[in-house]
């Protein structure tokens, strides 16, 4: 089942269509927070040119999403992608803040190549399949990568701007495959 939504379509509160099971796909120019908590068979998300933010939870839970184009957006607010099916390589760039776990869970991630200003405790806790990690952020918070089981190697780059001034406790614990740490 689809579900486009109008340009003109305001949403007040949190949570519009949490829980929808038979929901598959989604075009939205507005998000809320929790807005597709759960939603565990979509599977195609769009979102308009204008959306810069992923609301809190609005994601989270939807097992089924295994890919999104992200581009355009500079925040992705606490818990917004976590447990979600998003697979492969994940590229962020040009992110101002990755909230506290914001990609938590995401079992399938393969690969990260990001670029934010604050990557948010817990962020990417638990990524099981991620296996390398490339940064570029002034601020890793605690445990932001936390039991990534098949985490191997870590590079961490410096571009015009943004160095690397912060690192949390337990950013990278229990990380048993890291073996390379680049910085």
């Amino acid at each position: 089942t689809a579900l486009p939504i109008d340009i003109d379509t305001t949403f007040s509160g949190d949570s519009q269509f949490s829980g929808c099971k038979r929901l598959t796909e989604m075009t939205a120019r507005t998000l809320t927070d929790s807005m597709f908590y759960g939603c565990s068979a979509i599977r195609t998300v769009k979102v308009g040119s204008d959306v810069s933010v992923i609301p809190s939870n609005c994601f989270m839970n939807c097992t089924s999403l295994r890919s999104m184009d992200l581009k355009g957006i500079t925040t992705f607010e606490a818990g917004s992608m976590a447990n979600t099916g998003l697979e492969g390589k994940l590229t962020l760039a040009e992110v101002a803040t990755i909230g506290n776990k914001a990609f938590a869970g995401c079992r399938k991630l393969g690969s990260l190549d990001v670029t934010a200003n604050v990557i948010g405790a817990s962020a990417f806790e638990g990524c099981t399949s991620l296996s390398s990690a490339t940064v570029c952020s002034n601020e890793i918070q605690r445990s932001a990568f936390y039991k990534c089981d098949n985490l191997k190697k870590v590079t961490l780059q410096e571009v015009a701007g943004m160095a690397l001034t912060s690192v949390g406790s337990s950013a990278f614990a229990d990380c048993p495959l890291l073996s390379e740490v680049v910085i």
